[in-house]
């Protein structure tokens, strides 16, 4: 049985109008392209965080993000860290021990110990201290004066430390001299490298004993001190070295310098701790210095 072609063309129509139908009638062929652009941007700008206000908020690229500006430096110098000497207050001689005094418990309190220290020997060598100053600055010195090689101030000026004894003394006296040295060095601060030299007094038979001399040079000599022994066998020997070297000190200086050393020994220091603390670091490099100028020239401070 044939189908009439009129039957054929209208299922044909009918079935593609359906299908376009169906496929199609959601779309709007009306409206303008730009204008879906503009609705979608509108729609995601809707979906995305706001902030109180409902403003949409966007976080700012990564190198325009705002950093803190760092600080300037500093125009103005740090202060400088200034150290001690032991020639430091000399200028305050003339105002006297007190003021001496005064400045040491001034620079304890502003943390400057060191400082404080050199002021404590401005009392024992530049200002006539009673013998209550002199034991205060003593036992001060005595607890905290630095006695180590690596605190020296300058050049170390060499010095000859000379003990001549008659023979029978010869071994311990070197002994002593060398002990009595290193107290000379660390009581200057190691200002000063002392050398020990011992000689021997000749004995002549029938002669009395000859007495122990000591003194010290370097261009020129100190004057001498000296002291007797009766026999080899004697006490204390260098306590009397030692005891004679201070009494050689303090006069030299006063005669030669502006110093006041003290002049007695403190009856509660014994001869070892004189030479290292009553004489000051101050004082023993400028007695080694008075042993290499012309000591007929005018008195140097």
């Amino acid at each position: 049985m044939r189908i009439s072609w009129q039957i054929v063309v209208f299922v044909c129509v009918l079935a593609f109008g359906l299908t376009y139908w169906i496929g199609a009638r959601g779309y709007d062929f009306i409206t303008p392209p730009d204008a879906y652009a503009t609705a979608d941007v509108e729609a995601v700008l809707a979906s995305s965080p706001s902030d109180a206000g409902g403003e949409a908020t966007t976080e700012p690229p990564v190198d325009e993000v705002a950093s803190e500006p760092e600080p300037e430096p500093s125009l103005e110098p740090e202060p400088e860290v200034v150290g001690s000497h032991p020639s430091d207050y000399l200028d305050l001689q003339a105002e006297g021990v007190d003021a001496y005094i005064a400045l040491a418990e001034k620079l304890v309190a502003e943390q400057k110990s060191e400082h404080s220290l050199v002021a404590w020997e401005r009392v024992l060598d530049s200002a006539k201290a009673d013998a209550t100053q002199v034991k205060r600055a003593y036992d001060i010195l005595k607890l905290h004066k630095a006695n180590s090689p690596d605190n020296a101030t300058g050049i170390a000026i060499t010095v000859n430390l000379h003990a001549s004894v008659p023979a029978d003394l010869f071994e311990k006296m070197e002994k002593v001299l060398q002990h009595t040295a290193t107290l000379i060095e660390m009581g200057s601060g190691y200002s000063l490298r002392v050398t020990p030299e011992v000689s021997v007094v000749a004995v002549k038979k029938g002669r009395p004993r000859p007495s122990v001399s000591i003194w010290l040079s370097g261009k020129s000599e100190s004057p001498r001190g000296s002291f007797r022994t009766k026999h080899s066998k004697v006490l204390g020997l260098d306590e009397k070295v030692n005891t004679v070297i201070f009494n050689i000190v303090g006069p030299f200086l006063e005669q030669h310098t502006k110093l006041t050393p003290i002049s007695e020994m403190h009856n509660e220091v014994n001869a070892q701790e004189t030479l290292q603390y009553l004489i000051t670091r101050h004082s023993w490099r400028q007695f080694g210095l008075l042993l290499y100028q012309d000591l007929e020239e005018s008195a140097e401070e």
